[in-house]
């Protein structure tokens, strides 16, 4: 303990907190009667308050006046800092303002990767908008790590991704739907009959969706755990431009399945299964735990869950 808060925790100890408010209203009443009968104490009572705080700060506080009491210089320079000091308390012990979304002009920060703005994004940005018309969201881009720093400070509500890795200390998870993969083509790719055996997979020119560049994805995995390589043909960043590329070329791409049958109502496009497991993913929402009781922090973490479960 610092001597700071030695000292602070020495005087704590030698005052009873419940003698400032009878301090403040001898103050503001100038009576020791009013006062009284202001917070609830008899005349006695407060009297017998008067005597410790004046043992307390080692002055006579208030001496008689005509018509009551007067305050000394030592009492009237308390007077600010009792009360400030008295609204913090308050303050602190007070519960958590509500939150009205309804009324709200608050903005949320969220940070998503594309496949989740492109999955959960619209369902939720349509709830949030019944619900707190005047409220604004931001969306952020994510890497693979959760942003911790982001979180910490308050930067970031909350952040939504499939992460990998373990989560730091400090962060709250909550799962929001599960993922799997399956394979698109275009319709009518002469290497594909009604079924994607696994050899003619493996022989297949392959679309990679890379945001770091890698050359190498879950596909890769699960091949070489069965001796095959496959060729990947092209890489690009971003999973938006697979579909066109697939849809007026050989290739053939991975996708989650979610985006792929939202893609694939391109007649020109047609689902595969994979013909090797593959390992899907879990979508989880992660925030800082220090904001989890936050009235508004907690509805804008339903709000996401709610959205996630009318995914099913």
């Amino acid at each position: 303990m610092s001597d700071n808060a030695a000292g602070l925790a020495e005087r704590l100890a030698r005052v009873d907190l419940n003698l400032l408010p009878a301090l403040v209203a001898l103050l503001e009443e100038g009576n020791v009667t009013r006062a009284a009968r202001r917070i609830g104490l008899s005349q006695p009572a407060l009297s017998g308050a008067l005597s410790r705080l004046r043992s307390v700060f080692d002055d006579e506080l208030f001496v008689r006046g005509r018509g009551g009491v007067l305050p000394t210089p030592r009492a009237e320079a308390l007077a600010p800092l009792v009360r400030e000091a008295l609204g913090r308390i308050d303050a602190a012990l007070r519960a958590p303002e509500r939150f009205d979304p309804a009324q709200s002009r608050r903005r949320f920060r969220l940070g998503m990767t594309d496949y989740v703005g492109f999955v959960l994004l619209p369902r939720l940005y349509a709830t949030l908008r019944r619900a707190a018309p005047d409220v604004d969201v931001e969306i952020w881009p994510l890497g693979d790590d959760p942003p911790r720093e982001a979180l910490a400070s308050g930067r970031l509500d909350a952040a939504l991704s499939f992460f990998y890795e373990k989560l730091p200390a400090g962060l709250d998870a909550a799962e929001l739907l599960d993922e799997r993969f399956v394979c698109v083509a275009r319709r009518g790719h002469p290497e594909l009959g009604r079924r994607l055996t696994l050899s003619r997979f493996a022989r297949l020119a392959h679309l990679l969706i890379s945001q770091r560049g890698a050359v190498q994805g879950v596909v890769d995995g699960a091949l070489a755990a069965r001796g095959l390589r496959r060729r990947v043909a092209l890489t690009v960043p971003h999973f938006l431009v697979a579909a066109p590329v697939v849809a007026e070329s050989d290739l053939v791409v991975t996708l989650a399945a979610r985006v792929a049958e939202a893609q694939a109502q391109d007649d020109r496009l047609a689902i595969y299964a994979p013909p090797v497991a593959l390992p899907g993913f879990t979508v989880r929402m992660v925030w800082d735990a220090r904001f989890a009781a936050q009235p508004a922090h907690r509805w804008l973490r339903q709000l996401v869950l709610d959205a996630a479960g009318q995914l099913g």
